[in-house]
């Protein structure tokens, strides 16, 4: 069950292309400051999967999917908190939080699969 929120995170993540305009008028930022968003989602996604293996290896898959979709859930909150708000930069913390999660959950993803068709 929880392998759905795969899916509702590649969502998240390519939603803000098709709104760059809405957010640009909303928040009144440039180009460069909405591209932030990708970039603070991507930053913390220069380690974090290396080190995903071990962490899979030391948790379990299923706790490692738990809380990866935690971290997830809690980011892509944190945006819609941003968002209704008003408050952009509560929308960047979200977005960093949800990309901790989310290139993590992708590698479990594929753990699960592989271990769906090996079996």
């Amino acid at each position: 069950m929880m392998m759905c929120f795969i899916c509702g995170a590649y969502y998240c993540f390519d939603n803000p292309a098709e709104l760059e305009e809405v957010f640009e008028k909303k928040f009144n930022i440039s180009m460069t400051k909405y591209s932030l968003m990708y970039s603070l989602y991507s930053l913390p996604n220069m380690i974090i999967p290396l080190l995903a293996g071990i962490f899979l290896n030391k948790m379990g898959h299923h706790l490692s999917l738990f809380l990866t979709s935690l971290l997830v859930t809690i980011g892509t909150s944190i945006i819609a908190y941003g968002g209704y708000n008003n408050h952009f930069d509560m929308i960047l913390l979200g977005r960093t939080i949800f990309g901790m999660g989310a290139e993590t959950l992708w590698v479990i993803q594929a753990v699960f699969v592989s271990n769906w068709f090996y079996d």
